[in-house]
Parts: structure tokens; sequence; C-alpha cells
């Protein structure tokens, strides 16, 4: 196991970018995701793609991608970035996220699905079939604290 510090980067405009780093020589970024806050009728908007949309009140956000380092792979970063990326989303005030994943990338589709993600359909996104996957987060009842 290597040892990492979780990082966030946030961008002047509508993204945030978590990330793991090595702590350990040779440092390097270990792992990333970024939730995308897009305005209401941007085109990278997902939540007005659902089929199946969850009777949900408030804005929506993107879980926008994650990568993992191939060297940091099956150490649960992919997880853990997910649910650092949850609570900053509803510290942004999202009631829903939203995802997209290659329906052939059994990693991200197995790490949403743990997140408490669900499929809503499939379709043609970014020019590639893509599965949506939509989450609605209610308030967390206490702040929680992740160590990374």
């Amino acid at each position: 196991n290597e040892s990492t510090k979780a990082v966030l980067w946030v961008h002047p405009s509508n993204y945030r970018v978590i990330g793991f780093h090595s702590s350990v020589p040779p440092e390097e970024l270990a792992a990333l995701a970024v939730l995308y806050l897009p305005e209401a009728g941007s085109p990278e908007e997902l939540a007005p793609l659902l089929r199946h949309a969850p009777p949900i009140q408030g804005p929506s956000a993107n879980y926008k991608i994650c990568i993992v380092s191939p060297r940091f792979r099956g150490h649960g970063l992919q997880y853990r970035l997910g649910l650092m990326l949850e609570a900053e989303a509803r510290r942004c005030g999202i009631a829903l996220l939203c995802s997209t994943a290659s329906p052939h990338n059994a990693p991200s589709i197995r790490s949403l699905l743990r997140l408490g993600y669900r499929l809503d359909s499939t379709l043609d996104k970014y020019g590639f079939e893509r599965n949506l996957y939509c989450k609605a987060l209610l308030p967390s009842p206490r702040p929680t604290i992740f160590s990374p």
C-alpha cells in the first residue's frame, strides 16, 4: 500500500477536483475525480437526460470523471474519491448527482453501484454509448470525516 494524502482543488468556475497524492517518493498524483456543477440548461447537464429521475428538488451536478494511476489501483481510491465528491457536492447544496460510464468499464460501474448510484438508462453521449447513473443526495445528518 502506498501512502497517500487527499487534496481538494477548486477551479474558479464550476469544477471541484479531489485527488490523492502520493506522500512517499516519488511523489505523484495517485488518483483524481472531478465534480462538475453545470449551469442550468448547459449541454453538459446530465439530469435532464434521466428517464427515471427521482423526485428530488434542488440543483444537480455531474460526477464527471475518476482516474486512478495503474500502480495505485486496487486500494479503494475510486470509492473513497466518490465519497469525498459526495461530501463536497452536499457542501455545495447539490441534491442529485449524475454520472456516465462505459458499459464495458466494470471497475467504474462497480464503484458507482457500491456508492449507491442506480442505472437509469443507456444513451449516446460524447460520441459513445454510455450508461447514465444517478444518486439522490440526502442531507448528511452529521459531518463526515475522511482519512486519506
